[in-house]
């Protein structure tokens, strides 16, 4: 267990720091069955993309004093982390020096350009190898630290040969129990690519890949590419290889993804393979377009959903009715909570029926629980209103339009007004052919209004909030600014695949740059949520009881009065 929880830390770190700037490049480096192949990612790194014109903005973001102070915190994090995977019981001194060796290598991780791989020969235990571009002297401190770091972890001792060494991880307190699992760990220097690998064999995890790379000559990006990140991942058996007690269904299948930079922004595309065709049939949009109004600074149109809600187990046929087939949402710039949804459906008035008699039954208990008042029917037409939540009054209700009925919601009630979304915003979703999510939003604005739904949801369910003082919600208040259009299209492209494409300033929305620095201050990072693992209101000794009162949650967020070029 704890060799797959070092491969587990092993891809945290390179999926980790790569994600604060965003970009990439795929290349095979290993000779392996495709069938085997559970992960494959190249990253270019910081050093070559800092010489890549399509990376200067960017660039210039990850240069930022905040973004500096998060990429350090996320380094000492994943440091200690290691330090808690190895068998043997370590003291404050140990562990001190572990993450002294360690943490050297996770800057060249970043730096320098590197390439990783995962698979699992023949249905065998998963195997690692990790090449990284290092000159002598860093080769030399990776070779020197890493040996003695898992000297520590394991209590093995290192076999010398000639340009690296190896560690036999199969006596012991080092042994793994089972006999199938990786229980050899090699590291081999050639030329500028130093490498690593961790699998069943002392010699087959570096040998294949030393011998491809030879082969492929890959001491350089492939010419007519400007990919700054490339990954090719079989999302369920990589959760399975990572040990992940929960994974994703067996029919989920791979994912292929690339980003670069394209006039000033990060562009990322790709494909989503499922295993088998997608129950999927794209009806025609209906979308209100007498609710949604100016002025916007978000939307989201998603259909071809009532197929595989109804089949997935995820929606309760029988206390909620059938799914609906498309969801529209959207926020305006009058507030943080103007944040409303859409559902078309052709008996809207007897299907939010039905969800108001499971709120009030199944839902309400929890929020009483909580001393967060509770839903009640509303007191014109049908539908909810939730009453007694301080900050918030989450409603749902039904409208009838030209274009059918709608069950229409949001956390706070409101009116319409007379200027009508741009045709541009329409256009850009009806000329599409195999459009399935078309999703757009003024980055900026957004961030400031999920920090406050974040910071209000928190505090009423009692949960830990986002530190004013974080290294993670620093960042986000200081790159918000920086921020511009995200616009994301994902399009069905045949019987059992996706493609999407998203241009964005940073390669993430206001909602996923949210989560994570949610995640990258998790007290057990790279596990959970802050949100979640944090001390809780609940466990807090002695509490002032008007504390909650005297801190409104963010409160030192404010709505920027300028942002860049609105381009739905």
């Amino acid at each position: 267990m704890w060799i797959k929880r070092i491969g587990f830390c092993m891809v945290a770190a390179f999926w980790t720091l790569p994600l604060l700037a965003q970009g990439a490049q795929r290349v095979a480096i290993a000779a392996l069955n495709a069938d085997d192949l559970v992960a494959q990612v190249h990253w270019l790194g910081k050093k070559r993309m800092s010489d890549e014109p399509t990376a200067g903005y960017v660039m210039r973001i990850w240069q930022m004093p905040a973004s500096a102070r998060l990429q350090a915190q996320t380094l000492d994090k994943l440091a200690a982390a290691l330090t808690r995977l190895g068998p043997r019981a370590t003291g404050p001194r140990e562990t001190n020096r572990v993450h002294r060796l360690f943490r050297p290598v996770l800057d060249d991780l970043v730096e320098q350009e590197s390439f990783f791989d995962l698979w699992e020969p023949g249905g065998s235990a998963p195997e690692l190898a990790l090449s990284i571009r290092l000159d002598p002297r860093r080769a030399a401190l990776w070779e020197t630290n890493l040996a003695a770091v898992v000297e520590e972890l394991t209590g093995a001792r290192p076999v010398r040969e000639k340009g690296g060494w190896q560690f036999d991880l199969s006596h012991g307190k080092a042994s793994a129990p089972d006999p199938a699992a990786a229980r050899h760990l090699r590291f081999y220097h050639s030329g500028v690519w130093t490498m690593l690998g961790l699998g069943s064999s002392p010699t087959e995890v570096l040998n294949g890949v030393l011998a491809q790379m030879r082969r492929e000559g890959v001491s350089q990006t492939p010419p007519g590419t400007n990919d700054w990140l490339t990954a090719d991942l079989d999302l369920t058996h990589l959760a399975g290889a990572l040990g992940w007690p929960r994974g994703l269904p067996p029919h989920f299948g791979r994912i292929s993804l690339a980003v670069n930079g394209v006039r000033g922004s990060v562009r990322m595309h790709g494909e989503v393979n499922f295993q088998k065709p997608l129950r999927m049939e794209l009806r025609p949009w209906n979308i209100p377009t007498n609710l949604v109004h100016e002025p916007l600074i978000a939307f989201t149109a998603i259909r071809g959903l009532r197929e595989p809600l109804n089949s997935s187990g995820l929606w309760d046929r029988g206390a909620l009715g059938q799914a609906p087939d498309e969801v529209l949402s959207w926020a305006l710039d009058t507030g943080p909570l103007q944040s409303h949804f859409a559902l078309p459906i052709r008996k809207a008035r007897e299907w939010v029926n039905r969800i108001s008699e499971f709120v009030l039954n199944k839902v309400n208990p929890v929020l009483v629980s909580y001393g967060m008042g509770k839903f009640a029917r509303a007191t014109r037409g049908n539908g909810l209103k939730w009453a007694g939540a301080p900050l918030i009054a989450p409603y749902l209700e039904t409208r009838t339009l030209s274009g059918g009925s709608f069950a229409v919601g949001g956390l706070l009630p409101f009116t319409p007004t007379n200027q009508p979304a741009p045709k541009a915003l329409y256009q850009a979703v009806f000329s599409r052919k195999n459009l399935v999510c078309y999703d757009w939003e003024l980055t900026q604005p957004r961030i400031a209004d999920w920090l406050y739904v974040g910071q209000v949801f928190r505090l009423l369910f009692e949960k830990a909030q986002m530190p004013a003082n974080s290294a993670g919600l620093t960042w986000l208040l200081a790159v918000a600014p920086k921020l511009g259009n995200c616009v994301t299209v994902v399009t069905r492209s045949g019987p059992s695949q996706l493609s999407f494409i998203r241009q964005s300033s940073l390669g993430f929305k206001a909602v996923e740059l949210h989560l994570l620095a949610d995640w990258l201050e998790s007290p057990r990072f790279p596990y959970g949520l802050h949100t979640l693992l944090a001390p809780n209101l609940r466990h807090l000794k002695h509490p002032h009881p008007r504390a909650r009162a005297k801190s409104p949650p963010a409160r030192s967020i404010r709505r920027p009065n300028d942002r860049r070029t609105r381009q739905p």
